[in-house]
């Protein structure tokens, strides 16, 4: 869609779901929203607007012609007072020849009728056509119209041709709502390298030879049991994540992640490898039991969902890069902090940069989990500063008060988004003030 081969785009939909009428759905909602928020990064940023105060309509509707401005909330609540629209009558389109104020139907139960409409001042006198516009008809496809369908004249704003790979690289620095969301998958996406997992799974065969293990064999036999749990306790991922919620798991596995890592970094003072060995494996084990459902899977699930969709393979992208960067780093530091430290300290400080990582995530990744895309939308309009104050305040106070229940599993009542907690907040602040 995004490079304009809506034809082929249509058959990917049709592919994937059981009937036409279910793909072209699914097509056009994809279209509506791609369409939707590329006017949106251009809209002017309202904190505790809506997202239809806040959209651009003055980008040209898919016919050519600019879009006409929304009602706002004023003429709207003026329009309800003077009785603009009343239950019943049928909204006459005032650009219609001879519907200018003209007779209006009423329907009743027993005769229909025609009287005329009385006068009404001008500040109530608003287009009812506008009134009753939807944002859908914005985005409405007109496959019939005379437009080249050439990328440069695509008339979407998310088209590949109008606005670049490289546009939309800038953009994720550029537009606050994309560089919050970029601030949210790096911070979950380094957590990965804080963690010390790669200096376990990509120098295996540097670690182990300092646990007593002599046999290349035994070093291999490690490996793979390493890699296997690595695997199996990563499949619990499918049913935590969305129970739970990713910045939830990453905030569980965190702690669990440095104590563990802790204690594996200790056992290699034991001198008697027939003790170390097994314990040396065992902890890492237990690390990677940690690691997999949590760090292992949460950060990918966070990239994928906090950007929009019309600069969601560039940010994905990006957030990838960053975690393969710390990776490549790691990897390259560890062998020489290892022989020049020794693997108990060079291991220990990684526990300390799990916690690290726990503070990141608890003030820099909100949650995700069963957010719409208009959810999201409303969280990573929001400054991270209102986030931090969110997750120090009033997150704090509400497991302060219901840590029990949660280690009982009793019912408790879910904490309020963030998005609905700041806005009503701020609101209460900015009126106050």
């Amino acid at each position: 869609m995004k490079h304009g081969k809506y034809p082929k785009a249509l058959e990917a939909f049709e592919q994937v779901q059981t009937t036409r009428l279910l793909a072209s759905r699914d097509f056009m909602y994809a279209h509506a929203q791609l369409d939707f928020e590329s006017r949106l990064l251009k809209g002017e940023t309202n904190e505790l607007g809506t997202l239809a105060d806040r959209v651009d309509v003055s980008l040209p509707s898919f016919s050519g012609e600019p879009s006409s401005p929304s009602p706002n909330r004023a003429q709207l609540e003026r329009a309800a007072e003077h009785g603009a629209v009343s239950p019943g009558r049928f909204a006459l389109d005032p650009n219609v020849e001879g519907t200018k104020l003209g007779p209006t139907a009423v329907r009743n139960d027993s005769q229909h009728q025609v009287r005329p409409q009385p006068e009404q001042n001008e500040d109530s006198n608003i287009e009812l056509a506008t009134l009753n516009r939807r944002w859908s008809d914005i985005s409405s496809l007109n496959f019939e119209v005379g437009v080249k369908r050439t990328k440069k004249n695509n008339p979407y704003s998310y088209n590949i041709g109008v606005n670049g790979y490289y546009k939309r690289l800038r953009e994720l620095w550029s537009n606050k709502r994309c560089r919050r969301a970029l601030l949210c998958a790096s911070v979950s996406m380094i957590t990965q390298t804080l963690t010390g997992v790669n200096t376990i799974a990509f120098l295996g065969t540097i670690v182990w030879p300092n646990s007593g293990t002599n046999s290349d064999r035994t070093s291999a036999i490690i490996g793979l049991a390493f890699g296997a749990a690595n695997y199996m306790f990563g499949l619990p991922a499918y049913w935590s994540s969305d129970r739970l919620g990713r910045s939830v798991m990453l905030l569980l596995g965190l702690p669990n992640m440095a104590w563990s890592i802790l204690v594996f970094a200790f056992l290699f003072k034991i001198t008697d490898t027939s003790v170390q060995i097994p314990l040396v494996s065992i902890f890492a084990v237990i690390f990677v039991a940690f690691y997999a459902p949590t760090a292992g899977t949460s950060p990918f699930s966070i990239a994928a969902e906090v950007f929009p969709l019309v600069s969601r393979e560039a940010g994905m992208a990006v957030s990838v890069a960053v975690n393969l960067l710390g990776a490549g780093v790691l990897v390259l530091v560890f062998p020489f902090l290892q022989d020049s430290i020794r693997p108990t300290a060079a291991f220990s400080i990684f526990a300390g940069l799990n916690m690290v990582a726990f503070v990141l995530v608890y003030l820099f990744v909100p949650e995700t989990r069963m957010r719409t895309l208009e959810e999201l939308q409303y969280t990573f309009d929001l400054p991270t500063g209102w986030h931090v104050a969110y997750r120090v305040g009033y997150i704090r106070q509400h497991v302060w008060a219901n840590w029990w229940k949660y280690l009982t599993r009793k019912e408790v009542q879910p904490p309020v988004p963030f998005y609905e907690w700041a806005r009503v907040t701020y609101r209460e602040m900015e009126g106050a003030s």
